[in-house]
């Protein structure tokens, strides 16, 4: 008899089989996935470092409103007129800062004592009773003086003739030589200083007391 011969067995593998190959789509979508996890890092840098910048740029903002806000007092004494000719004793009070000072209390002191008015300036054995001195005075204490602005708070005039005014008048500018001054005010922004009213640096203060004796005119 003859054997039937035997059917060879086809062994397939995977390339035998044609099945196409994933790796290529593996890497691309892992590709995509970092990048998308790249761009969403670098987004959330941007964002963080432009808020950064946003906070930075409002502080400086408001430190230039405030440096453009801040009142800085001056006190002087003198005895010639604004025409610089005419004598004439006076005290006055400038602003010479970016913003409104508002003025709580403001002293005006001779040997460390407080004047309340000019009448504290005059000689105490000269008497001037029955005289009638162009004396013009204002008060400082508390008003709101805007930047720039300069106040005269007393103001007299040189007596044209001799006798007792002249005497007090002399005498009074003489004095004034002696004046210092110390201010309590605030900005609009309710910061506090107390200064010399000089070239001093004013120091800043919580709250201005409100039991300071002010000069009153």
């Amino acid at each position: 008899m003859i054997e039937a011969p035997e059917t060879p067995h086809v062994h397939h593998d995977r390339h035998d089989r044609h099945e196409p190959r994933d790796d290529g789509h593996r890497w691309f979508d892992i590709g995509i996935a970092l990048a998308v996890v790249l761009v969403s890092v670098g987004s959330l840098y941007v964002s963080l470092h432009t808020g950064e910048t946003m906070e930075k740029l409002v502080e400086q903002n408001s430190r230039l409103v405030r440096a453009n806000s801040v009142p800085l007092l001056q006190f002087d004494t003198g005895n010639v007129a604004d025409d610089n000719v005419s004598p004439e004793v006076y005290m006055s009070v400038r602003n010479v800062g970016t913003g409104p000072a508002r003025i709580v209390w403001f002293q005006v002191k001779t040997d460390g004592r407080p004047v309340r008015d000019v009448r504290d300036l005059m000689p105490k054995d000269t008497s001037v009773k029955g005289q009638r001195p162009y004396i013009v005075t204002s008060t400082i204490a508390p008003t709101m003086m805007p930047a720039g602005e300069r106040r005269k708070i007393m103001f007299w005039p040189k007596p044209k003739e001799a006798g007792p005014l002249q005497s007090a008048w002399q005498h009074v500018d003489q004095q004034r030589q002696k004046l210092t001054a110390e201010a309590c005010y605030c900005s609009l922004f309710d910061e506090c200083w107390v200064t010399e009213a000089q070239a001093d640096v004013p120091r800043p203060v919580a709250r201005c007391e409100t039991d300071k004796v002010s000069y009153s005119g």
